[in-house]
């Protein structure tokens, strides 16, 4: 078994990669719609735009290969650090020392990087962008058609006088950074931004992973129970089961639904009832959630604490995105604007963590794109901002 925190960390090395694929997509698509926009010729433009979805095709194709193959080796080495874990951590607690790898447990490690590496590589088979219509639905096209449909926009936006080129650039910009590059499942039509896609994959598998190990040993060992983990902020329809024990014939029935429901973060490791001394008291699970609070007149549960977390996250993720691509395009007033956006964001989101009593997460706002000399640059823009500010403030007074 795995601990939730343990759990939650696994895959950010792997979705930071994916995140170098999503900020190189966006940098390059941003740049080509932004000189299709300054061409007035339309002969011109059309040759232009022929190249220009050519060339993008064939550069964003070698990016999704190069990142494919730094992703392969970390996907094994992920899954086989998580494997080693789990499988110490259940014979720590079932009292057993530690032996030497089987076959048939390299046999599921194997099977599993396998299967993770197939189903990241297929997520990279159909990126595109997502956007929403008039009358409200999400469409989805491939990376190519929504240059080309932007491309065509901008120009046509400009060469018509319906606005101006940075506009028109700039609507663009939007439209790309409150997208990201996604991926779609044909199958029911949804679209996930790619990073979130590549984590579900590496944490469906390892839980499945886990699970088999634990399900090994509980056999090899005679354990004849479980106990499920348990963490602060769990789900309501989970929190009642978490950091208890059950029996055998209650596997079925209770553990294995709960621990492999959507976005669960639960394990289970199996015991020996009667013996295995739980890892919770009920005083200590009680204790597990602080106290509801309350936030701009609404009250917060310890989990709608951490759904509006995860909420702000997204958000400034995708303002980093903006952050990104207007920089790209050198639109300094939409990257002045989307940096003292951001910083406001920040504030919120820390002064809401604060009120929660818990700590902020940033690591969940990770875009690659956004590295030290961007935040560099909306640090100036936003302390630039406040002094002007301040200025006024002072001038009034």
């Amino acid at each position: 078994m795995l601990t939730p925190k343990q759990l939650q960390a696994i895959p950010k090395p792997l979705t930071d990669i994916y995140s170098e694929l999503s900020d190189f997509v966006l940098q390059d698509i941003a740049m080509r719609i932004s000189e299709a926009a300054k061409i007035t010729d339309t002969a011109e433009y059309l040759m232009y735009r022929a190249r220009a979805l050519g060339m993008s095709k064939d550069e964003i194709t070698a990016e999704i290969a190069r990142i494919n193959g730094v992703a392969q080796t970390k996907i094994e080495e992920l899954i086989r650090e998580a494997a080693q874990k789990s499988d110490e951590f259940d014979r720590r607690m079932l009292g057993v020392g530690s032996t030497a790898n089987t076959e048939q447990l390299q046999k599921l490690i194997n099977a599993q990087i396998e299967q993770t590496r197939g189903l990241c590589t297929n997520l990279t088979g159909t990126l595109g962008f997502a956007q929403r219509t008039a009358d409200g639905r999400m469409v989805y096209g491939s990376a190519t058609d929504f240059l080309r449909k932007q491309m065509d926009m901008a120009q046509m936006k400009v060469m018509t006088g319906v606005c101006d080129y940075n506009t028109a650039i700039r609507q663009a910009c939007y439209a790309l950074a409150d997208s990201g590059l996604r991926t779609v499942y044909y199958a029911s039509g949804r679209s996930d931004r790619i990073e979130v896609a590549v984590r579900r994959a590496l944490m469906t598998s390892v839980s499945q992973l886990t699970q088999k190990i634990s399900e090994q040993n509980a056999a090899e060992f005679g354990a004849d129970g479980w106990e499920i983990s348990a963490h602060m902020g769990a789900r309501p329809s989970h929190a009642v089961y978490q950091g208890r024990q059950y029996p055998d014939s209650q596997y079925e029935t209770i553990v294995l639904p709960l621990i492999t429901d959507y976005n669960c973060r639960h394990s289970a490791y199996p015991i020996i009832m009667g013996v295995t001394k739980p890892a919770y008291t009920d005083e200590e699970l009680r204790a597990l959630d602080p106290p509801p609070f309350t936030y701009e007149g609404r009250q917060y549960t310890a989990y709608e604490a951490q759904q509006q977390m995860r909420k702000m996250e997204r958000a400034m993720r995708r303002q980093k995105d903006r952050c990104v691509v207007t920089d790209a395009v050198g639109d300094k007033d939409a990257f002045t604007a989307a940096s003292i956006k951001l910083r406001r964001q920040k504030d919120y989101y820390e002064d809401f963590c604060k009120a929660a009593g818990t700590y902020t997460e940033y690591e969940r706002t990770f875009v690659s794109g956004y590295n030290r000399q961007l935040a560099a640059k909306t640090g100036a823009v936003t302390r630039k901002q406040n002094a002007f500010k301040n200025a006024q403030i002072t001038l009034t007074n």
